[in-house]
């Protein structure tokens, strides 16, 4: 087992654990203090430890969470994020493949818009040509 496996698994214990000692404990102190001075003295001292012991369990906790989000944080940093990475470029590559294919199709309609004038220009010459050389034809008989 890894030492964050044991870690979780002796906290999980203690949490488990501790709250029957200290109903344990208040059951003997009351039974064992017979005077308010006796009580005083064991408050006293609980307070004392009682601040203590949760900063030492707070400590531990936050060294497993750190552990923890290294542990995390490597694997996102090593796998995850190259993937989602690879996935956006691609998806980038295709919509920009999309906008370059656009603007060829719009450059290609716009020339053949422009093909298209040209053409009906030249047919409008032509049928001008031809009926002048036909109303001189009319004109000459």
């Amino acid at each position: 087992m890894t030492n964050i496996t044991k870690s979780i698994i002796i906290l999980l214990i203690i949490s488990l654990i501790a709250p029957s000692f200290s109903l344990a404990q208040e059951d003997q102190l009351l039974e064992k203090s017979e005077s308010l001075e006796k009580l005083k003295e064991s408050g006293k001292k609980f307070l004392e430890f009682f601040p203590k012991a949760i900063k030492r369990a707070w400590q531990e906790a936050l060294k497993v969470w750190r552990k923890m989000a290294d542990w995390i944080k490597n694997i996102w940093d090593s796998y995850i994020f190259p993937w989602l990475q690879s996935i956006w470029q691609k998806i980038s590559d295709f919509f920009s493949q999309i906008g370059k294919r656009k603007l060829i199709t719009e450059i290609e309609e716009e020339f053949k818009v422009e093909e298209k004038e040209e053409e009906t220009v030249e047919e409008e010459k032509n049928l001008l040509e031809k009926f002048l050389e036909r109303l001189k034809g009319i004109i000459k008989k």
